[in-house]
């Protein structure tokens, strides 16, 4: 699969994803020093990028399979704001919304799966109700999701809990080729006996 790594930080999806054999085609963060780790750890020659979001024109990015992002959660953080996804940096998710609406009006071809990570928090911030935005959001643009949280604990030895959100494009992609989550917890139980 072909994917793009918005919100792409130092590039935890793409080194899941290229092991995984997939390839990135393009690429988009502002922080400089994480773009500086980002060209230092992957051959970014000849991929799209970008350093704002907010400047990124869905109709400029280049066909993908696979949209990756984890918005800011500055502000929907226990340890932030608290001013959920109406707050400054952690509202960069509608950008992706943008980006996609944009493709759909121009009738470019819309990625296969989204896959979003964010702090649990996500789940009850607002009182659940931007989780609930955020479905919506993706359900406007032609998405039904699953989601699931871990904890990196299961796997590193560090506590850290993370919602993931995987998007599938309605009538075109059935969730059949994602791990059920019986596999998932059959996977994590045998990383455990190792």
């Amino acid at each position: 699969m072909k994917f793009i790594d918005l919100f792409a930080g130092i590039g935890g999806f793409h080194t899941g994803l290229e092991k995984a054999g997939h390839t990135c085609v393009g690429w988009v963060e502002w922080d400089k020093f994480a773009r500086q780790s980002y060209q230092a750890i992957y051959d970014t020659d000849g991929l799209y990028t970008a350093t704002d979001i907010q400047d990124v024109k869905g109709v400029d990015l280049p066909d993908a399979d696979l949209w990756t992002f984890g918005s800011p959660c500055t502000d929907i953080s226990l340890a932030g704001r608290k001013e959920g996804l109406k707050g400054k940096h952690s509202s960069m998710f509608f950008e992706i919304v943008r980006c996609l609406e944009e493709r759909v009006q121009a009738q470019k071809e819309l990625p296969a799966f989204l896959l979003m990570e964010n702090v649990k928090a996500l789940l009850s911030s607002n009182g659940g109700w931007d989780f609930a935005r955020v479905l919506i959001e993706m359900d406007k643009v032609g998405y039904d999701c699953e989601w699931k949280v871990y904890n990196t604990a299961d796997y590193l030895p560090q506590n850290r809990e993370r919602v993931y959100i995987v998007g599938h494009l309605r009538k075109k992609i059935q969730p059949k080729y994602f791990l059920g989550q019986d596999k998932v917890q059959q996977l994590i139980d045998n990383l455990r006996e190792k």
